[in-house]
């Protein structure tokens, strides 16, 4: 409340229109602050925490997956088993109240992530789109468990028991590419890819990332957990040509030092490597490490105290 009450008297002590435009000091680039994490939120809870997210100083916010298949109160987990590549309905919202949330956040400077899958849909056709059935959009209809250490079976075998998408056909590029422009008209700043690294780059002969980041105005960061597999020198460079990607072993180690009581003396596993810290996003907690059964985070106290 003081806060808001010295803007107001600042407007009359002569602030510029940059900074009237933006009262709480919040970034304009989505790289250069902090997200806020709103896993599983449904958007009209969201909206009515916007000034504090605001005050608190968090300059964007994500949201979970929009693609069906997750209603209110439903295992997180299946917002991660897309319907559709478009806005569906279900337990965070639906396009109306998304562009809402976009609206009434652009008047805090808040950015809105939303949360993308499309390395794969539902494994039942029941839960995923009649088109998706179509099985030249898969990769192979033999539903083969993956092999880490094999870059080939990272891009082209199966997470779970459900279908991965033939990222290098045209028709599944721009079904992305069109669920992209959608989320973009709702007022949405950036995404997030899930599973980043499970889809082929143009250097492998997919075209993939080159189409899907095309769209103008938008700020795209990829979930790539640990290594990608294969030349790591070569692959975490040419991903962030599109995107910015995450680096979760120096996230790992930070939260292993502080639940020691100790402070880092690590400043980050990629920017070891020579890679700019700008094209890089760390975490304190994910859906995976919070939500997932003995998650790394889910039983780290709130309090930390250091000697």
């Amino acid at each position: 409340m003081i806060r808001k009450t010295f803007i107001v008297l600042a407007a009359f002590a002569g602030v510029t229109a940059a900074e009237a435009a933006n009262p709480y000091g919040l970034p304009e680039n989505i790289q250069d602050g902090n997200i806020l994490h709103l896993f599983n939120w449904n958007i009209s809870d969201i909206r009515a925490e916007l000034p504090a997210i605001a005050e608190a100083g968090f300059g964007a916010i994500q949201l979970s997956p929009m693609q069906g298949n997750a209603a209110t109160n439903a295992e997180w987990y299946y917002a991660y088993l897309p319907y559709d590549m478009k806005i569906m309905s279900g337990g965070v919202g639906s396009k109306p109240t998304l562009a809402t949330l976009c609206e009434e956040a652009d008047e805090y400077g808040i950015k809105v992530i939303v949360d993308v899958v499309a390395n794969h849909v539902n494994g039942s056709s029941a839960n995923r789109a009649s088109k998706w059935n179509n099985t030249a959009y898969w990769h192979s209809t033999n539903f083969k468990s993956i092999n880490y250490g094999d870059r080939g079976s990272i891009t082209h075998d199966n997470l779970g028991d459900y279908p991965d998408l033939n990222s290098e056909h045209a028709d599944v590029q721009a079904a992305a590419k069109e669920y992209v422009e959608e989320l973009k008209a709702a007022g949405v700043k950036g995404i997030r890819w899930d599973a980043a690294k499970h889809i082929g780059l143009p250097s492998e002969g997919c075209a993939f990332w080159s189409t899907v980041t095309s769209v103008p105005g938008l700020w795209h960061y990829g979930e790539i957990l640990d290594s990608p597999g294969g030349d790591e020198n070569a692959l975490v460079p040419e991903y962030m040509k599109y995107m910015s990607v995450t680096d979760n072993r120096y996230s790992n180690t930070v939260l292993d030092d502080v639940r020691a009581g100790r402070a880092t003396t690590s400043f980050g596993a990629y920017t070891a490597r020579g890679l700019s810290a700008s094209k890089l996003v760390y975490w304190g907690e994910s859906h995976d490490t919070y939500a997932n059964d003995n998650g790394a985070t889910n039983k780290v106290a709130m309090y930390q105290y250091f000697t």
